[in-house]
C-alpha cells in the first residue's frame, strides 16, 4: 500500500468510525487510552504483551488511538482536576478569607469578607467526593482523610484555631 493509499484508507476509516478495525484491536485501543500501558491493555483483551506492542505500531490501530485521544480531549475539557481547582478557588471565598461582591439593602454594591458555613461544608464535601475520600452510608456521612501533607495539616490547624 502506498503512502497515498494509506492516507486515503485511514481517512475513510475515520469517517466510518473505524468499522474495519476488528473488535479485539478496538478494545485494546480503548483500554490503551485509559491506562497508557500496552502490557495492561494486552492483558485486558487476553493477548500477549508483545502483540500489544506490535499493535501500537500498526498504522490502523495507531490512527484509531489518535482519533480516540482527539475525541477525549474534545469532550473532557471539564474534568475532575478542573472542578477541583474551581472548588479550591471558591473555598477561600466561602471561608471568609477573600472578599466577595455583595449588595446592601439600598442596592449599593460593595466587597466584603463573609463566612458561609453551609457553603463551606458543601464545598468540602464535594472536594471529598472528587478525591474519593467520601462515603455516604445511609444517614451517616463518613469522610475518610488518609495521608495529609504538612501544608494541608497546617492549613487545617490554622482554620480550626481561627474558627474555634
Amino acid at each position: 500500500m502506498t503512502a497515498e493509499e494509506l492516507r486515503l484508507f485511514l481517512s475513510e476509516e475515520r469517517e466510518n468510525g473505524f468499522q474495519r478495525l476488528d473488535q479485539k484491536k478496538r478494545a485494546f485501543a480503548l483500554d490503551f487510552i485509559q491506562t497508557g500501558s500496552a502490557a495492561k491493555s494486552a492483558a485486558a483483551v487476553d493477548i500477549a504483551a508483545e502483540t500489544g506492542r506490535r499493535w501500537l505500531k500498526d498504522q490502523h490501530v495507531a490512527a484509531f488511538i489518535h482519533y480516540l485521544n482527539q475525541q477525549q480531549e474534545h469532550y473532557s475539557l471539564i474534568n475532575a482536576s478542573f472542578i477541583e481547582t474551581q472548588y479550591l478557588n471558591l473555598l477561600g471565598k466561602v471561608l471568609g478569607e477573600e472578599p466577595v461582591a455583595m449588595v446592601d439593602k439600598e442596592g449599593v454594591a460593595f466587597s466584603a469578607k463573609k463566612f458561609d458555613g453551609s457553603a463551606a461544608v458543601a464545598c468540602l464535601r464535594d472536594l471529598a467526593k472528587i478525591s474519593g475520600h467520601y462515603k455516604d452510608e445511609g444517614n451517616t456521612i463518613n469522610v475518610q482523610v488518609t495521608t495529609l501533607t504538612e501544608a494541608q495539616k497546617k492549613f487545617l490547624d490554622e482554620k480550626l484555631n481561627s474558627e474555634y
